[in-house]
């Protein structure tokens, strides 16, 4: 069980009143029962709730209304192990019920609207393995999820993203159906892994503009309206580690998402781009130290073009990343680490396609201009753990 009190101010000015201030309750609760298995057969049954109570705590300023959200789910899940193979098949129930408050001023305008959301989902999975170097996956099911509070009701700045958000309190709950196989190998020398997915969502919620802007307080903010359609993501995930010898290890890693709105035929935004990662690590053995290395990364991220109507296509580039590290064992029971790592070394200005402050977005005024991504960070860093003895 659970108890959640959350404060949140945004304060504009020093010694001045929040303009800004959500205070909310959360009381939650997860309950699960794991049988005895039997026959191989191994079945868990649950149940999980919670209860939000949010309230806007004076201030001038409102993003959302105040609301209350109740939630439960029951589940029940089995799984069955022989030879080399596992299955497993589960189902859950989904309630959701969301109450938005009415409020009304000459700066904030919230209607009253209330909503209930039930859906009953299910996954199947199954796995094998051929030998003890090599084993299969995959995994098929379905996902609901109901509209927060933010995509049913918001209306009013955003000041954290620089723009006006308008929720839509007649959005329906997203539905999904999906599937995901992956091949992994691993031996002395060399661990691999091959995998993809495959999403069919209905009425995906996100955000979107049609160039629209809205003044607030002097200054113009664009507009993003909360919508949905239907979406269909897929991808790809490999990683290759290599052993050549034992203190030696070449970690690669690559991951791409493509993502179509299937209701209008064009790219979804907000989608990251594709991404290759290496890293080349020494574990040397080093008398009186328990582990050390040394690592080189480069991160590669593509240039990402599969975009929206309103969005800009992002630049590709390239970091540079370095760590060294070593425990130190003192006694048989304390050691020590000691350890420096460094990222964007070469400090590379560039903004990352999923960045709220990369320009023009929309035009010359959009507010978010020219803040990049973060350049140069080196980390130092010393960890002594501290025991107690009887």
């Amino acid at each position: 069980m659970g108890y959640q009190h959350n404060l949140r101010r945004e304060l504009e000015a020093a010694e001045e009143d929040p303009a800004l201030f959500l205070n909310s309750y959360t009381y939650s609760y997860d309950l699960k029962y794991s049988f005895n298995e039997v026959n191989g057969w191994a079945p868990v049954v649950g149940v999980s709730g919670e209860f939000i109570h949010s309230l806007n705590t004076g201030g001038q300023e409102q993003l959302i209304p105040d609301f209350d959200s109740q939630a439960f789910g029951g589940f029940a899940f089995v799984k069955k192990t022989w030879d080399k193979n596992t299955f497993n098949i589960g189902a859950r129930f989904d309630y959701r019920k969301m109450t938005g408050k009415d409020f009304h001023t000459d700066d904030v305008d919230f209607s009253a609207f209330s909503n209930k959301f039930s859906h009953i989902t299910g996954a199947l999975g199954y796995t094998h393995e051929f030998n003890d170097a090599l084993s299969f996956k995959a995994n098929a099911g379905s996902a609901f999820r109901a509209p927060n509070i933010a995509e049913l009701s918001s209306n009013g700045v955003h000041e954290g993203v620089f723009r006006y958000e308008v929720g839509n309190p007649n959005l329906k709950p997203e539905q999904s159906y999906q599937f995901d196989a992956s091949f992994d190998y691993e031996n002395k020398y060399l661990s691999a892994s091959l995998g993809g997915f495959a999403n069919y969502i209905n009425d995906y919620i996100y955000y979107n503009t049609s160039g629209e802007s809205k003044e607030v307080d002097g200054r113009n903010f664009p507009v993003y309206n909360f919508v949905q359609d239907n979406a269909f993501l897929r991808g790809i995930e490999a990683s290759l580690t290599l052993h050549p010898v034992s203190f030696i290890h070449l970690e690669n890693g690559f991951s791409f998402t493509r993502a179509t709105n299937r209701t209008t035929k064009e790219s979804l935004p907000f989608i990251p781009a594709a991404t290759l990662r290496n890293e080349l690590r020494f574990e040397p053995k080093i008398n009186g130290t328990e582990h050390s290395y040394l690592s080189v990364g480069i991160d590669n991220f593509f240039k990402q073009s599969k975009i929206d109507s309103f969005e800009q296509p992002s630049s590709g580039y390239t970091l540079l990343n370095a760590a060294i590290g070593t425990t130190v064992k003192l006694s048989k029971t304390q050691e020590i680490t000691i350890y420096i790592a460094g990222k964007n070394l070469l400090d590379k200005a560039y903004y990352d396609h999923l960045s709220r402050f990369k320009p023009g977005r929309l035009s010359d005024e959009d507010p978010t201009l020219g803040i990049y991504n973060q350049g140069r960070n080196v980390t130092f860093g010393v960890n002594i753990p501290f025991t107690l003895k009887k």
